[in-house]
């Protein structure tokens, strides 16, 4: 599974987030993939470092320099995860040849070990384009909270995700997608199942 951060200081707090992913296990059998601004590459970067011995392999996607508003921002960071997923290829043969994509709120904690490893099982035990935390709305659709796991035949035959702008974001903008068919897990959330939290604030 490719777990994929976006890193944006004003989120949170990301030494506290890299301490709660390297106390909660290793993740050899999985990539991580931050994607940043580039006048945060630095940061990024030292993000990435401080994880780099938990996780397969480590990857730094860096988006050109422009003049972004908040929604076009969390677009951009999303799609680019998407593409990450879309383009990955193994450098070995002990890595996953097609991984599904687990796009990680940053604002979440893992709270159990082998986290990464109960929600791919899941994943894959159900064959679900997407899985996550589903909140109906007054429309009816499906909206997705906090961390997302998709996969590769999600954004294959999506018609949305290249065409993201800046005025709706990736959550409503594809909600109808999503709600085509999605899996609720209680892995993500509140609950005793859940393996990754929201972040409590003090």
């Amino acid at each position: 599974m490719i777990v994929s951060i976006p890193y944006f200081p004003d989120l949170t707090d990301y030494k506290s987030l890299s301490k709660a992913i390297n106390a909660n296990g290793q993740l050899q059998g999985h990539q991580l993939h931050v994607v940043c601004r580039e006048e945060d590459e630095t940061k990024a970067n030292s993000f990435a470092d401080s994880l780099v011995d938990t996780f397969g392999r480590a990857h730094i996607a860096v988006l050109p320099a422009a003049n972004r508003g908040t929604v076009q921002l969390a677009n951009e960071f999303f799609r680019s995860a998407c593409r990450f997923m879309w383009n990955f290829k193994p450098a070995s043969a002990e890595e996953e040849p097609e991984p599904v994509l687990l796009y990680f709120d940053p604002t979440y904690r893992p709270v159990k070990p082998l986290w990464a490893n109960t929600l791919q099982s899941s994943h894959y035990l159900f064959r679900k384009p997407v899985t996550g935390d589903f909140q109906l709305d007054d429309e009816g659709a499906q909206v997705p909270q906090g961390p997302l796991i998709i996969s590769k035949d999600f954004v294959n035959k999506s018609g949305l995700i290249d065409s993201l702008g800046a005025s709706q974001h990736w959550r409503l903008r594809l909600k109808w997608e999503f709600t085509k068919d999605f899996l609720s897990t209680n892995l993500i959330g509140k609950g005793q199942e859940a393996v990754l939290t929201k972040k409590k604030t003090t």
